[in-house]
Parts: C-alpha cells; sequence; structure tokens
C-alpha cells in the first residue's frame, strides 16, 4: 500500500546539500523542482499553505547548508503582511424614483468598476454624455456633488475622463443591458487583488457603479437618455461596505559572509520568484485548468528558485568571494511584485550596502546557447558588460538576449520586473529568464517539461556574475535617475 510522504517530512529528507564537486548539474535540479512543483503545493498561491511549504522547504536547506538565515527573529522567513480590501456582498445601491425604489444587489444587479466604498450619502443624478464636445462641456457644468448617469449602448465602450475640480461628481452609474452587465459583473465580482497590508491608494477616482439596465427599467420605469446635465429620474443612494481579508506572505532569506572584513559589509544579492497562481478552482488566482487537471504547478516558474538553490548551495561549499552574499526567494511577486517592494521596505541589510542584484526568472525553457536578460543598458552599463564577458566565458557560453531595453516602450514591460524595482532604489540588477512557454499560468506546466540542464547552466551563470562582481574592486554604476523618471 502506498502512502504519500507529507510535505513536511519530504522537505526534511530532502534537506541536504549537494555535492561541492557538481552543484550545476541536471542531476542537482530534479529533486527541489519535484518538491516545489508538486501537487501537494497547490500552486504555491500567495496567502495558502502551498506557498508557505514551499517557503518553509527552502528554509530547511538553507539550514541543513549552514547559511545564516536574514529573515524575521532570527530565522529564514520574512513575513509580509498582505490583504484583500474591496466591497462586501452586502453591499447594496438604492435608486429611488419618487414613490416607486429599488434595491440593487451587489453582483446582480450592480458591481463597481473602481473608485472605494465611502459613499453613504443619497444623491441627485443627471444624465452624463461623455462621447462629445458639447456633451462633456455639459456635463461637467452639471456633474459636481451629483451622480453621473450614462446608458452604454450595446457596442459602445465606457468611457470615462478626468474631471476638473469644479465638475468632479460624486460618483458615475453606468447602464449596460442584462447581457453585457452579466459579463462585467462576473469580471467585477472576482476577489480583490492583494495588495500590501494598509497600503493606500494613489488616486481616489469617483465611484464607478456598473448596473443591469433591463433590470432598472423593469422596476422604475423604461429609462430614456436624457440630454447631457438634465436630472436623472432616480436619485442614487450607495450603501457599499468594505471587506478586508488579511493574508500572510513569505520571502525566504539568507546570507554567506564574505572573506574580506573590509568589504564584507557589501552584498551581492541573489533573487528568484517562488509564488505562483495556484489552483483553476480559485477564483483569485489565474491558472488555466487542462482536461481534467486544475493545479497549476508552475514548474517552469519554480525553476528559477531552483537554480537560486543551486546557486546558493555551490556558495555554501566554495571559498567565499570578498563580499558578501544575499539569496532571496520572493514570496509575493504575482500579485505586482508585493514580495520585492516588502523586501526594500524591510530589508536585512541597508539599501546603499547592496551592490548589484542578479534576478533567477523561468530559466527552465532556455535556448541551449542564448538566455534573455531583463535590464536596461542605459542605467547599468557596468553590470551588463559583466554579464556578457561572464557568459562569454561560461564552460558552455551563452549570448545574452535584451529583453524590455527600449526606453521609448510605450507598455513600460521593463517597469513591471523587479530589475526596475530594484534600479529605482539604486541598485544595478538583472534577470536571467529562458524561452517563452505557451504551458505558462497553465495546469500542464509539469516537472516533465523542464530542461533541467538549461536550469543549471542558468544558475551557474548566475553565481559567475556575482562572484564577478563579489571579488572585484570598483562599485558598478546604475542611473537610478533614468529608472525612476522611465518607472514614475
Amino acid at each position: 500500500m502506498s502512502r504519500t510522504i507529507p510535505t513536511v517530512l519530504l522537505a526534511a529528507l530532502l534537506a541536504s546539500p549537494l555535492t561541492a564537486q557538481a552543484p550545476f548539474s541536471a542531476l542537482a535540479v530534479g529533486p527541489p523542482l519535484s518538491v516545489l512543483a508538486a501537487d501537494s503545493m497547490g500552486g504555491r498561491l500567495v496567502g495558502t499553505t502551498g506557498a508557505r511549504a514551499a517557503a518553509d522547504y527552502l528554509a530547511a536547506r538553507l539550514r541543513a547548508l549552514g547559511l545564516t538565515p536574514a529573515g524575521d527573529s532570527g530565522g529564514y522567513l520574512q513575513h509580509i503582511a498582505l490583504e484583500r480590501r474591496g466591497i462586501s456582498d452586502s453591499s447594496t445601491v438604492v435608486l429611488t424614483a419618487g414613490t416607486r425604489q429599488m434595491t440593487l444587489g451587489w453582483g446582480r444587479t450592480f458591481a463597481v468598476e473602481w473608485g472605494h466604498p465611502d459613499s453613504v450619502a443619497s444623491y441627485d443624478a443627471v444624465w452624463g454624455d461623455l462621447t462629445t464636445r458639447a456633451g462633456i462641456d455639459s456635463t461637467f457644468k452639471a456633474a459636481a456633488g451629483k451622480f453621473l448617469v450614462i446608458d452604454v449602448p450595446d457596442g459602445v465602450g465606457l468611457l470615462v475622463q478626468g474631471f476638473p475640480a469644479t465638475g468632479r461628481p460624486a460618483g458615475i452609474i453606468a447602464l449596460f443591458s442584462s447581457a453585457r452587465f452579466r459579463v462585467r459583473a462576473l469580471r467585477m465580482t472576482l476577489p480583490p487583488p492583494v495588495r500590501v497590508a494598509g497600503s493606500v491608494d494613489p488616486v481616489h477616482p469617483p465611484l464607478v457603479i456598473v448596473a443591469d439596465r433591463d433590470s432598472i427599467s423593469a422596476t422604475l420605469g423604461t429609462l430614456a437618455q436624457g440630454p447631457a446635465g438634465t436630472p436623472a429620474p432616480f436619485r442614487i443612494s450607495p450603501r457599499l461596505t468594505e471587506s478586508v481579508l488579511s493574508l500572510d506572505g513569505w520571502n525566504v532569506l539568507a546570507t554567506r559572509a564574505g572573506a574580506d572584513v573590509g568589504r564584507r559589509g557589501q552584498f551581492v544579492m541573489y533573487t528568484a520568484q517562488l509564488d505562483h497562481v495556484g489552483r483553476a478552482d480559485d477564483r483569485a488566482g489565474y491558472c488555466r485548468t487542462v482536461a481534467a487537471d486544475s493545479i497549476c504547478n508552475g514548474a517552469g516558474a519554480a525553476s528559477g528558485a531552483v537554480a537560486e538553490l543551486l546557486v546558493a548551495e555551490r556558495a555554501a561549499v566554495a571559498p567565499a568571494p570578498h563580499r558578501s552574499m544575499i539569496f532571496a526567494w520572493l514570496g509575493a511577486e504575482e500579485p505586482g511584485s508585493l514580495g520585492l517592494r516588502w523586501l526594500l521596505a524591510h530589508p536585512p541589510v541597508p539599501i546603499d550596502s547592496i551592490l548589484t542584484a542578479v534576478g533567477l526568472g523561468p530559466v527552465g525553457r532556455g535556448g541551449r546557447d542564448s538566455i534573455d536578460v531583463t535590464g536596461l543598458r542605459e542605467y547599468a552599463p557596468d553590470l551588463v558588460r559583466v554579464a556578457d564577458s561572464v557568459a562569454r566565458a561560461e564552460p558552455s557560453p551563452s549570448a545574452l538576449i535584451g529583453r524590455f531595453e527600449r526606453l521609448d516602450d510605450p507598455r513600460r514591460a521593463y517597469c513591471r520586473t523587479p530589475a526596475a524595482g530594484l534600479a529605482v532604489v539604486g541598485i544595478p540588477s538583472i534577470t536571467l529568464s529562458g524561452d517563452r512557454y505557451p504551458e505558462f499560468r497553465r495546469a500542464d506546466d509539469s516537472v516533465a517539461l523542464v530542461d533541467a540542464d538549461a536550469v543549471a547552466r542558468a544558475g551557474r551563470l548566475a553565481y559567475d556574475i556575482g562572484m564577478a562582481v563579489g571579488d572585484g574592486r570598483p562599485r558598478l554604476a546604475v542611473d537610478s535617475a533614468l529608472a525612476r523618471s522611465l518607472c514614475r
């Protein structure tokens, strides 16, 4: 009779160091990758027991290696305080037209496009038209302190734009046909995004409500769009309450002291993402089911974390570089680099003592002779030159292929990467990644698809780049002002 080994026991069994002779080998990749991408991890969605189990597994490996813990309270884990803050499903919106009244239900006849649930008053309403210059002018004149009612015809999108301070409405209610409302409400009633606990939105836009026009008409009478700025046929009373769900995320942190006492207070940092997107039946994630499989094991995503583990394994047994090393596995990256943001806000060492950072993305689907590098040459030319030189000298030389390196990229894709977040605070950084692959965020992203040789090669390259910086004498240049201006 076969039995499944409990995750904690499995972690303990595998928490033994690799051989000093060949940590950067395909054989070293399989065991940790199989643990991190196991069904028992449930896709490592932030805030779940699987994500914590993955963090505990890495902590056990680091403890067995004898690396110095750099997390909270002398441990390897750094707690990330997170939350989901959104509209409670008990919220309602009351519409009053003379003696008739209708209560809209959350997700059934209304939803919130954006804005904050702080409206408790009743408001007069006026028709709004934001599609023509004349309509906009008339809307602005009548909008201040009132709700705008916008009737959105089928086939037309909702247009909302900034309002002048003197014409800022209390909110907007956009009316859609029942079929279009259901489509929009399905998206808007998903669990709210994860954010750092207590964070404040930089912009407080007017409340925008979408509602089922057909249901309203059936109760209050036919709604005929009036001229912009004229009174709408009902008053609006939002009765919105906020729901806050606290979540726990975990970074995993360790250090290796440098050999040079004079430079031991300077650090080279390695980073990788630890979390993933969970299960397809979890509406809070982005996992796509494949056949009967609903767990996004994220083997490709975990390959970067494994490559960093190989770096840590090697660092634990190799002669130390002159400078010290920090290893960081970031446990809340899928929601928007929250693990990195937390680390930079609560650094284990002073930020200005971190000379450079080498990140490891999904490296398990890489080409045989090339690897993608995220990091603008304009802001970190020294680091890019070091990386290029090291890559050419590797036992299996690699060509570094730049990604997100255009300053004029209108998508600001580079700004959504860890390399950009580090550059903004003055840390030159690059991230090594493999080829993109179709199984990303799908349930068929399995261990069998990962190229273990590519993971080992990426780990060795990252280690050697870090060693070149760790043993080098000059401090690398970084144009943090450029990064801030590009990613403001």
